[in-house]
């Protein structure tokens, strides 16, 4: 398959990256900087989870909005300093979101917000698979892949089936985050993944009616 573009392209560039791996001048941006590295260092050190407990999240979506803060922040510090535990960590919590969802949670038991966690876990890795891309082992890219795949699958499958969390609602957050976020996950892995071109212009399409 043609590539469309190459990696980084999803929210940052080359351009972009080279400005994030400057020290800052802004006091703004110094505070950002320095929140990042401290969350991703401290990231590193604990992974548990410090949000409400399984019995008040039993769709698995507000553990699941923690992972990915985590995975995006270390893979934005990778990004800034080249450290490969950075990278280490993101892929971690890739691999601990992942298992949460098809090994602790139930398909068949879960609230629509399964729908919605699974458009923005697709986002969010496609995101850290687009950024760490040039880092990554081959085989640990097929995985990470495999990953993004599985989860733009859900939510492709629930939209044709009509049962994406929000129905047929298009204003309804349930739905059109989703299908943003399949957008991005699909933009990803457009150019391995044959399917990928199917889901980006279905999302898209879907996002259109919305806006």
């Amino acid at each position: 398959m043609a590539k469309i573009s190459n990696h980084p392209r999803l929210f940052a560039g080359e351009s972009d990256l080279a400005r994030l791996r400057r020290e800052p001048e802004l006091p703004a941006m110094i505070q950002a900087h320095t929140s990042l590295m401290k969350n991703a260092d401290s990231w590193l050190r604990n992974t548990r989870f410090t949000g409400r407990g399984k019995e008040q999240d039993p769709s698995g979506l507000m553990r699941a909005r923690e992972w990915i803060d985590r995975i995006v922040a270390l893979a934005a510090a990778f990004l800034k300093t080249g450290d490969a535990k950075y990278r280490r960590g993101a892929i971690e919590y890739i691999r601990i979101l992942d298992e949460m969802k098809s090994v602790e949670l139930k398909h068949e038991n879960v609230s629509r917000g399964f729908w919605l966690s699974d458009g923005e876990e697709s986002a969010c890795i496609g995101i850290a698979y687009d950024w760490l891309y040039d880092s990554l082992p081959e085989a640990l890219r097929r995985q990470v892949r495999d990953t993004i795949a599985d989860k733009c699958r859900v939510v492709y499958s629930a939209s044709l089936a009509g049962k994406t969390g929000g129905g047929l609602a298009f204003q309804q957050n349930h739905y059109w985050y989703a299908h943003l976020a399949l957008a991005l996950g699909a933009a990803a892995i457009i150019d391995e993944v044959p399917e990928a071109d199917q889901w980006l212009a279905w999302a898209w399409d879907r996002f259109e009616r919305v806006a």
